[in-house]
C-alpha cells in the first residue's frame, strides 16, 4: 500500500446515481472506498463526454464554439487525477490551453493536483462519436497507512479518514452545458475478525515490527516461546486458562525497551511449580490493564447485541487468559530503550587522543546501532561521555601494562586497584579504556572495566559490552556452541558474541531477553528490570527461551 497507483479506466461504476433522458448532462458519483484497498483498485469516473450527448442540451452551441472545463479537486487524502482525453485529433489536443493546478498536457493526458483548473478550447465534434474524458485518482496510500496508524485508539475502526471530490463543470461562455462530479469517502473498513484471541501493542510510534513471544496453555498442552510478528494488533489463536502452564508475553521492538507481561499471581492451579531458580518478578507496570474495547474490534460475535457488543471484559492483563474466544491482551511499548552506563578513557599519548577518540565513537554508535536493530531494547548513548585523557607517560603506562597483564593471565585481579582511583575510574558505568596494548580487548566483570587494544575490530566494543550485560562466547572451542545438541552450531560467525570474528553484526533474541533480565547484567546494578532471573546461555526453559532463539529479519 506504499506505492501510489493510477487506475485504469474501465466501467461504469455501480454506485453512479443514474441520470433521466431529460438531464444526462448532470450526474452525481458517491462512493465509499476503504482504506485497506485504494491501492489495489480502480478509482475512477464514467466517461465525461465534451459537450453533451442529448439534442438541445445546448441552446445556440455550434461546432465553432469553445467549451471551456472547469475543474475542482478537493479533499484529502489524494496526490492527484489524470484525465485521458479520446476522439481529439492531435492538432486539437496541441491547441488546449490549461490554467490553475493542472500540469501541461502529455500524450493526451492531464494531471492535476488539489485546488482549481481550467482547459480552454475543447469543440463539439460535428458528427460521429464525441470526445470524451476518462478521469482515474491516484491515492497516497502511504499517507492513507499513516493516518490509519495516527488515529486515536478509542475512535471507531470504521471511521473517517478522508474525502475528496472532483467537479467538472462545461461552459460555452456563461451557459452551463453540463456539471458532473465524483465524491470518495475513504474509511478503515472493518475486517473479517478471526475467533481468536490477541495482543494489541500500543505507542509503536514508529510502527515497528516487533516480535513476540507467548507462553501459555493451547488444546494440546502447553507453548513455550511462540514466536509471532506484527505491528499492532497479533491474532495468536485461541489462549487457554493456564493452569500448570506458563502465562508469559515478551515483546521486542526497535526503539523501545523489552516488555515482559506475566499471568498475574494467584491464576495458577494446583499443581503448577514455579522454577525458584529463576526469581521471576511482579512484571512491568508498562503492561496496560484497561478493559475497555475499541468499538468493533475483536469481540465474540456471540456476544454482540443490537446495541453492539455487550459490555464482556474482555481482557487479560490483570486476570489471565481464560476459556473464553476474542480475549485481548494490551502492551504499551513506551518508554524507550535502556540505556548502558558507559564512560571512555583514552590511555594513549596526547598526539593520538583525537584519534582515538574518533574510533571510540564509531565504536559506541556502532553498538547502539547493532543493539537496536536486533531489538534488544537497549542503547548506548551516541554521546558517550570521555574523561579527561589519561596523557600522563606514567598513566599510559601503567594502564597499558594492567592491559597486557590481564589480556595474557586471564585474572582482573591485577586491575582491581583501578576502581580506587576516582582519577581514571567512574563507579556505576562501564569504563572502557582505549590502549595502545598488543591486544584486541579484555572485560573484567569485578569491576565493570574494558580494555579495547590495538588488535580490536569495529565490533569488539559491542562484545565486550555483551560480556558486561551477561552474555558468554558463542564461538566455544572454535566450532561454535552447540547447546541444543544437534550436532551444528547455534550460531554463525556474524553473531556478536563470536570472539575474534569479522563482520559481526547482530544479537539474537534469546540473548537480548538475558542481556534485560539476569541478574548478573550490567544494566540490573542500579535500574534493575521489574523482571530478574538467573538464564545462563546453556538453559532453555519456560523461564529462559534459547540463547539462540531468534526470528530474523529484525
Amino acid at each position: 500500500m506504499r506505492l501510489r497507483v493510477l487506475a485504469v479506466l474501465s466501467a461504469v461504476l455501480p454506485l453512479l446515481v443514474a441520470p433521466s433522458s431529460a438531464d444526462a448532462a448532470f450526474w452525481r458519483l458517491r462512493r465509499t472506498l476503504c482504506a485497506e484497498s485504494v491501492g489495489r483498485i480502480a478509482h475512477l469516473t464514467p466517461a465525461i463526454p465534451v459537450g453533451c450527448e442529448l439534442p438541445g442540451c445546448c441552446p445556440g452551441c455550434s461546432d465553432s464554439v469553445a467549451l471551456d472545463w472547469h475543474l475542482v479537486l478537493e479533499g484529502d487524502p489524494i496526490g492527484e487525477i489524470e484525465l485521458g482525453f479520446e476522439g481529439l485529433a492531435q492538432d486539437e489536443l496541441a491547441g488546449l490551453k490549461i490554467e490553475g493546478q493542472a500540469g501541461a498536457m502529455e500524450g493526451g493526458r492531464l494531471r492535476m493536483g488539489p485546488g482549481r483548473s481550467v482547459v480552454r478550447g475543447l469543440r463539439l465534434q460535428p458528427s460521429g462519436r464525441p470526445a470524451v474524458a476518462t478521469v482515474s485518482f491516484a491515492f497516497d496510500g502511504a499517507e492513507l497507512e499513516e493516518r490509519v496508524h495516527r488515529r486515536p485508539r478509542q475512535s471507531s475502526p470504521t471511521g473517517e479518514l478522508g474525502r475528496l471530490r472532483l467537479t467538472v463543470e462545461q461552459k460555452a461562455g456563461t451557459t452551463i452545458v453540463s456539471e458532473v462530479s465524483a465524491s470518495y469517502t475513504v474509511r478503515e473498513c472493518p475486517r473479517q475478525r478471526p475467533r481468536t484471541d490477541r495482543i494489541d501493542l500500543g505507542e509503536n510510534d514508529g510502527f515497528d515490527s516487533t516480535v513476540v513471544l507467548v507462553d501459555g496453555r493451547r488444546e494440546d498442552g502447553c507453548v513455550n516461546d511462540e514466536t509471532w510478528r506484527g505491528k499492532d494488533i497479533l491474532y495468536v489463536r485461541d489462549l487457554l486458562e493456564s493452569r500448570q502452564c506458563r502465562g508469559e508475553v515478551v515483546v521486542f521492538s526497535d526503539d523501545d525497551a523489552m516488555q515482559v507481561w506475566m499471568e498475574p499471581l494467584g491464576r495458577a492451579r494446583e499443581g503448577e511449580e514455579e522454577d525458584p531458580a529463576h526469581e521471576t518478578g511482579e512484571g512491568p507496570e508498562a503492561v496496560d490493564s484497561s478493559v475497555a474495547a475499541r468499538d468493533g474490534e475483536g469481540d465474540d460475535p456471540a456476544q454482540e447485541t443490537e446495541e453492539g457488543p455487550a459490555p464482556v471484559d474482555l481482557s487479560v492483563a490483570a486476570r489471565g487468559w481464560s476459556e473464553q474466544v476474542g480475549e485481548r491482551l494490551s502492551v504499551d511499548l513506551a518508554g524507550g530503550r535502556r540505556t548502558v552506563p558507559l564512560v571512555v578513557w583514552t590511555a594513549v599519548p596526547e598526539e593520538r587522543v583525537a584519534a582515538v577518540r574518533r574510533r571510540a565513537t564509531n565504536d559506541v554508535a556502532f553498538a547502539d546501532m547493532v543493539l537496536n536493530r536486533s531489538n534488544c531494547g537497549i542503547g548506548v548513548a551516541t554521546d558517550a561521555r570521555f574523561m579527561p585523557a589519561l596523557v600522563d607517560d606514567e598513566q599510559i603506562g601503567e594502564i597499558t601494562r594492567l592491559a597486557s597483564l590481564v589480556s595474557n593471565e586471564r585474572s582482573c585481579g591485577a586491575v582491581a586497584e583501578l576502581a580506587d582511583d576516582p582519577r581514571r575510574y567512574e563507579e556505576g558505568a562501564l569504563n572502557v579504556y582505549y590502549v595502545d596494548a598488543p591486544i584486541a580487548a579484555w572485560h573484567c566483570p569485578t569491576i565493570d572495566a574494558v580494555a579495547i587494544g590495538a588488535f580490536a575490530q569495529p565490533g569488539t566494543l559491542s562484545h565486550q559490552i555483551g560480556h558486561a550485560l551477561s552474555l558468554g562466547h558463542v564461538s566455544g572451542t572454535g566450532a561454535g556452541v552447540d547447546f541444543d545438541g544437534d550436532g551444528e552450531a547455534d550460531f554463525s560467525t556474524a553473531n556478536i558474541m563470536w570472539a575474534r570474528s569479522k563482520g559481526r553484526d547482530g544479537f539474537a533474541e534469546g540473548q537480548c531477553f538475558r542481556m534485560n533480565v539476569n541478574r548478573a547484567s550490567l544494566l540490573n546494578r542500579s535500574n534493575a528490570s521489574p523482571v530478574i532471573r538467573v538464564c545462563p546461555d546453556g538453559i532453555a526453559d519456560a523461564g529462559c527461551p534459547s540463547l539462540a532463539l531468534d526470528a530474523f529479519p529484525d
